[in-house]
Protein backbone atom coordinates (compact mmCIF):
# COMPACT_ATOMS: atom_id res chain seq x y z
CA UNK A 1 0.00 0.00 0.00
CA UNK A 2 2.75 2.45 0.91
CA UNK A 3 4.59 1.67 -2.32
CA UNK A 4 1.46 2.27 -4.34
CA UNK A 5 0.72 5.57 -2.61
CA UNK A 6 4.41 6.51 -2.88
CA UNK A 7 4.33 6.09 -6.66
CA UNK A 8 1.15 8.13 -6.78
CA UNK A 9 2.69 10.95 -4.76
CA UNK A 10 5.91 10.90 -6.81
CA UNK A 11 3.78 11.38 -9.91
CA UNK A 12 2.00 14.29 -8.29
CA UNK A 13 5.18 16.00 -7.15
CA UNK A 14 6.88 15.54 -10.51
CA UNK A 15 4.18 17.64 -12.14
CA UNK A 16 5.13 20.97 -10.61
CA UNK A 17 2.78 23.26 -12.53
CA UNK A 18 -0.88 23.71 -11.75
CA UNK A 19 -3.42 22.25 -14.16
CA UNK A 20 -5.57 24.72 -16.09
CA UNK A 21 -9.17 23.47 -15.95
CA UNK A 22 -12.57 24.63 -17.17
CA UNK A 23 -15.40 23.14 -15.13
CA UNK A 24 -19.16 23.57 -15.04
CA UNK A 25 -21.04 23.45 -11.75
CA UNK A 26 -24.80 22.88 -11.65
CA UNK A 27 -27.19 22.82 -8.72
CA UNK A 28 -31.01 22.85 -8.51
CA UNK A 29 -32.25 26.44 -8.49
CA UNK A 30 -33.95 27.45 -5.25
CA UNK A 31 -34.86 31.02 -6.14
CA UNK A 32 -32.12 32.44 -3.94
CA UNK A 33 -29.69 33.58 -6.64
CA UNK A 34 -26.80 34.35 -4.29
CA UNK A 35 -27.02 31.00 -2.51
CA UNK A 36 -27.48 29.12 -5.80
CA UNK A 37 -24.44 30.84 -7.29
CA UNK A 38 -22.26 29.93 -4.31
CA UNK A 39 -23.45 26.33 -4.38
CA UNK A 40 -22.81 26.09 -8.13
CA UNK A 41 -19.32 27.54 -7.63
CA UNK A 42 -18.58 24.94 -4.97
CA UNK A 43 -19.78 22.24 -7.34
CA UNK A 44 -17.60 23.64 -10.13
CA UNK A 45 -14.54 23.58 -7.85
CA UNK A 46 -15.19 19.96 -6.99
CA UNK A 47 -15.50 19.11 -10.67
CA UNK A 48 -12.28 21.00 -11.41
CA UNK A 49 -10.40 18.99 -8.79
CA UNK A 50 -12.01 15.82 -10.11
CA UNK A 51 -10.72 16.61 -13.60
CA UNK A 52 -7.23 17.28 -12.26
CA UNK A 53 -7.28 14.08 -10.23
CA UNK A 54 -8.29 12.28 -13.40
CA UNK A 55 -5.16 13.61 -15.10
CA UNK A 56 -2.57 13.03 -12.39
CA UNK A 57 -3.88 10.13 -10.32
CA UNK A 58 -3.79 6.54 -11.54
CA UNK A 59 -7.28 5.52 -12.68
CA UNK A 60 -7.22 2.24 -10.75
CA UNK A 61 -6.37 3.96 -7.49
CA UNK A 62 -9.00 6.61 -8.17
CA UNK A 63 -11.76 4.07 -8.76
CA UNK A 64 -10.81 1.76 -5.91
CA UNK A 65 -10.69 4.67 -3.45
CA UNK A 66 -13.34 6.95 -4.92
CA UNK A 67 -15.31 7.56 -1.73
CA UNK A 68 -12.33 8.32 0.49
CA UNK A 69 -10.61 10.53 -2.09
CA UNK A 70 -13.88 12.41 -2.56
CA UNK A 71 -14.25 12.99 1.16
CA UNK A 72 -10.63 13.93 1.84
CA UNK A 73 -9.71 15.82 -1.33
CA UNK A 74 -12.73 17.06 -3.22
CA UNK A 75 -14.28 18.65 -0.15
CA UNK A 76 -11.05 20.64 0.25
CA UNK A 77 -11.33 21.83 -3.35
CA UNK A 78 -11.64 25.54 -2.52
CA UNK A 79 -8.12 25.48 -1.09
CA UNK A 80 -6.71 23.67 -4.11
CA UNK A 81 -8.33 25.85 -6.79
CA UNK A 82 -6.60 29.14 -7.67
CA UNK A 83 -6.91 31.91 -10.26
CA UNK A 84 -10.67 31.50 -10.49
CA UNK A 85 -12.50 33.31 -13.28
CA UNK A 86 -16.24 32.85 -13.76
CA UNK A 87 -16.71 32.84 -17.54
CA UNK A 88 -20.43 32.20 -17.56
CA UNK A 89 -23.45 31.72 -15.38
CA UNK A 90 -27.10 31.16 -16.06
CA UNK A 91 -30.32 29.57 -14.82
CA UNK A 92 -31.62 26.92 -17.18
CA UNK A 93 -34.10 24.04 -16.90
CA UNK A 94 -34.45 24.50 -13.15
CA UNK A 95 -30.69 24.56 -12.52
CA UNK A 96 -28.24 27.32 -11.69
CA UNK A 97 -25.11 26.83 -13.77
CA UNK A 98 -21.66 28.38 -13.41
CA UNK A 99 -18.71 27.92 -15.78
CA UNK A 100 -15.38 28.29 -13.98
CA UNK A 101 -11.92 28.71 -15.49
CA UNK A 102 -9.22 28.01 -12.90
CA UNK A 103 -5.96 26.32 -11.97
CA UNK A 104 -5.77 23.25 -9.72
CA UNK A 105 -2.57 23.07 -7.70
CA UNK A 106 -0.71 19.76 -7.87
CA UNK A 107 1.15 20.34 -4.62
CA UNK A 108 -2.11 20.90 -2.80
CA UNK A 109 -3.39 17.57 -4.04
CA UNK A 110 -0.11 15.90 -3.14
CA UNK A 111 -0.32 17.24 0.40
CA UNK A 112 -3.87 15.97 0.80
CA UNK A 113 -3.05 12.53 -0.58
CA UNK A 114 0.18 12.37 1.41
CA UNK A 115 -1.84 12.86 4.57
CA UNK A 116 -3.79 9.73 3.70
CA UNK A 117 -0.68 7.56 3.87
CA UNK A 118 -1.22 7.34 7.62
CA UNK A 119 -4.95 6.69 7.34
CA UNK A 120 -6.33 4.35 9.99
CA UNK A 121 -9.70 2.65 9.53
CA UNK A 122 -11.20 1.94 12.96
CA UNK A 123 -13.83 -0.74 13.51
CA UNK A 124 -14.23 -1.96 17.09
CA UNK A 125 -17.57 -3.69 17.54
CA UNK A 126 -19.34 -4.03 20.88
CA UNK A 127 -20.78 -7.53 20.89
CA UNK A 128 -24.53 -7.97 21.47
CA UNK A 129 -25.09 -4.23 21.83
CA UNK A 130 -26.80 -1.43 19.95
CA UNK A 131 -24.73 0.25 17.17
CA UNK A 132 -24.45 3.36 19.34
CA UNK A 133 -22.19 1.45 21.73
CA UNK A 134 -19.75 0.62 18.93
CA UNK A 135 -19.81 4.22 17.74
CA UNK A 136 -18.95 5.35 21.28
CA UNK A 137 -15.84 3.16 21.42
CA UNK A 138 -14.76 3.92 17.84
CA UNK A 139 -15.33 7.62 18.34
CA UNK A 140 -13.05 7.81 21.37
CA UNK A 141 -10.27 5.95 19.54
CA UNK A 142 -10.64 8.02 16.35
CA UNK A 143 -10.64 11.28 18.30
CA UNK A 144 -7.38 10.42 20.08
CA UNK A 145 -5.64 9.19 16.91
CA UNK A 146 -7.01 12.09 14.90
CA UNK A 147 -5.57 14.56 17.40
CA UNK A 148 -2.25 12.76 16.99
CA UNK A 149 -2.24 13.42 13.24
CA UNK A 150 -3.78 10.30 11.73
CA UNK A 151 -6.59 10.42 9.17
CA UNK A 152 -9.14 8.23 10.94
CA UNK A 153 -12.35 6.79 9.61
CA UNK A 154 -14.72 4.09 10.74
CA UNK A 155 -15.60 1.25 8.39
CA UNK A 156 -19.29 2.13 8.21
CA UNK A 157 -18.50 5.76 7.27
CA UNK A 158 -16.13 4.73 4.50
CA UNK A 159 -17.98 1.75 3.12
CA UNK A 160 -21.52 1.77 4.49
CA UNK A 161 -22.93 -1.67 5.23
CA UNK A 162 -20.19 -3.27 3.12
CA UNK A 163 -17.60 -1.62 5.32
CA UNK A 164 -19.21 -3.08 8.41
CA UNK A 165 -19.16 -6.56 6.82
CA UNK A 166 -15.46 -6.15 6.03
CA UNK A 167 -14.74 -5.99 9.76
CA UNK A 168 -17.27 -8.51 11.00
CA UNK A 169 -14.76 -10.33 13.20
CA UNK A 170 -11.44 -9.83 14.95
CA UNK A 171 -9.64 -12.82 13.49
CA UNK A 172 -6.31 -12.47 11.60
CA UNK A 173 -6.83 -12.02 7.87
CA UNK A 174 -4.79 -13.30 4.92
CA UNK A 175 -2.26 -10.79 3.62
CA UNK A 176 -3.90 -10.60 0.20
CA UNK A 177 -7.26 -9.74 1.75
CA UNK A 178 -5.70 -7.04 3.90
CA UNK A 179 -3.96 -5.53 0.87
CA UNK A 180 -7.28 -5.43 -0.98
CA UNK A 181 -8.93 -3.69 1.98
CA UNK A 182 -6.03 -1.25 2.18
CA UNK A 183 -6.54 -0.26 -1.45
CA UNK A 184 -10.28 -0.03 -0.98
CA UNK A 185 -10.02 2.37 1.95
CA UNK A 186 -6.68 3.97 1.03
CA UNK A 187 -5.62 2.99 4.55
CA UNK A 188 -2.21 2.04 5.80
CA UNK A 189 -3.60 0.56 9.02
CA UNK A 190 -6.75 -1.30 9.93
CA UNK A 191 -7.54 -1.19 13.64
CA UNK A 192 -10.26 -3.68 14.41
CA UNK A 193 -11.58 -5.87 17.16
CA UNK A 194 -14.47 -6.86 19.37
CA UNK A 195 -15.31 -5.92 22.95
CA UNK A 196 -18.20 -6.66 25.26
CA UNK A 197 -19.65 -5.73 28.63
CA UNK A 198 -21.18 -7.80 31.40
CA UNK A 199 -23.21 -6.82 34.42
CA UNK A 200 -21.28 -7.34 37.67
CA UNK A 201 -24.01 -6.60 40.19
CA UNK A 202 -24.42 -3.80 42.70
CA UNK A 203 -21.78 -2.07 44.81
CA UNK A 204 -22.01 -3.05 48.46
CA UNK A 205 -22.45 -0.66 51.37
CA UNK A 206 -19.16 -1.24 53.17
CA UNK A 207 -15.49 -1.29 52.13
CA UNK A 208 -13.17 -3.57 54.14
CA UNK A 209 -11.18 -1.63 56.75
CA UNK A 210 -12.48 1.70 55.40
CA UNK A 211 -16.14 1.94 56.12
CA UNK A 212 -18.95 3.43 54.06
CA UNK A 213 -18.62 3.01 50.30
CA UNK A 214 -19.39 6.19 48.31
CA UNK A 215 -20.38 4.03 45.31
CA UNK A 216 -22.85 1.97 47.33
CA UNK A 217 -25.98 1.06 45.39
CA UNK A 218 -24.55 1.74 41.92
CA UNK A 219 -24.58 -0.92 39.23
CA UNK A 220 -21.20 -2.31 38.16
CA UNK A 221 -20.25 -3.46 34.65
CA UNK A 222 -17.04 -5.02 33.34
CA UNK A 223 -15.66 -4.45 29.83
CA UNK A 224 -13.43 -6.97 28.10
CA UNK A 225 -12.19 -7.49 24.56
CA UNK A 226 -9.36 -7.39 22.09
CA UNK A 227 -8.26 -5.07 19.30
CA UNK A 228 -5.32 -5.12 16.92
CA UNK A 229 -3.76 -2.78 14.39
CA UNK A 230 -2.64 -4.43 11.15
CA UNK A 231 -0.45 -3.03 8.37
CA UNK A 232 -2.38 -3.53 5.13
CA UNK A 233 0.80 -3.75 3.05
CA UNK A 234 2.59 -6.51 4.92
CA UNK A 235 -0.21 -8.11 6.92
CA UNK A 236 1.93 -7.59 10.02
CA UNK A 237 0.17 -7.06 13.35
CA UNK A 238 1.62 -3.73 14.48
CA UNK A 239 0.04 -3.71 17.92
CA UNK A 240 -2.54 -5.59 19.93
CA UNK A 241 -4.39 -4.74 23.13
CA UNK A 242 -6.41 -7.18 25.20
CA UNK A 243 -8.32 -6.19 28.29
CA UNK A 244 -7.43 -8.22 31.34
CA UNK A 245 -10.30 -9.65 33.43
CA UNK A 246 -11.48 -7.00 35.85
CA UNK A 247 -9.27 -4.30 34.29
CA UNK A 248 -12.11 -2.03 33.19
CA UNK A 249 -15.13 -1.50 35.42
CA UNK A 250 -17.85 1.10 35.03
CA UNK A 251 -20.44 2.45 37.45
CA UNK A 252 -23.89 3.88 36.89
CA UNK A 253 -27.43 4.26 38.15
CA UNK A 254 -28.51 1.35 35.93
CA UNK A 255 -26.95 -1.41 33.82
CA UNK A 256 -26.88 0.69 30.66
CA UNK A 257 -25.07 3.59 32.32
CA UNK A 258 -22.59 1.25 34.00
CA UNK A 259 -21.85 -0.49 30.68
CA UNK A 260 -21.31 2.84 28.92
CA UNK A 261 -18.93 3.96 31.67
CA UNK A 262 -16.95 0.71 31.38
CA UNK A 263 -16.72 1.10 27.59
CA UNK A 264 -15.48 4.69 27.91
CA UNK A 265 -12.72 3.55 30.27
CA UNK A 266 -11.72 0.69 27.96
CA UNK A 267 -11.82 2.84 24.80
CA UNK A 268 -9.76 5.61 26.40
CA UNK A 269 -7.09 3.12 27.41
CA UNK A 270 -7.09 1.51 23.97
CA UNK A 271 -6.82 4.92 22.30
CA UNK A 272 -3.77 5.88 24.37
CA UNK A 273 -2.16 2.50 23.75
CA UNK A 274 -2.56 2.58 19.95
CA UNK A 275 -1.55 6.23 19.79
CA UNK A 276 1.78 5.29 21.33
CA UNK A 277 2.13 1.96 19.49
CA UNK A 278 1.60 3.50 16.03
CA UNK A 279 3.83 6.53 16.61
CA UNK A 280 6.54 5.13 14.34
CA UNK A 281 4.21 5.48 11.34
CA UNK A 282 4.13 9.28 11.54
Amino acid sequence: MRARVGVLLATLLAAAAAHAVVAVGRVPATGDAAADREAALANARRRAVEQAVGVIVDATVRLENQLLIEDEVYTKSKGLVTNEVVTGEREVDGFYEVTLSCDVEDLGLAAELDRLKNAVVVSVVVKDAAPAESRLVEGIIRERLGAAGYACRDAAYVGGSDGQKDFADAEPRPRGELQTMGRRYLAQVILYGEVSTADAGVVGDELPYVGENPFAGLRVARAVGNARAVDTSSGQILAERQARPGEFRGFGEDEEAAAADALVRLASSYAAYFDEALAALK
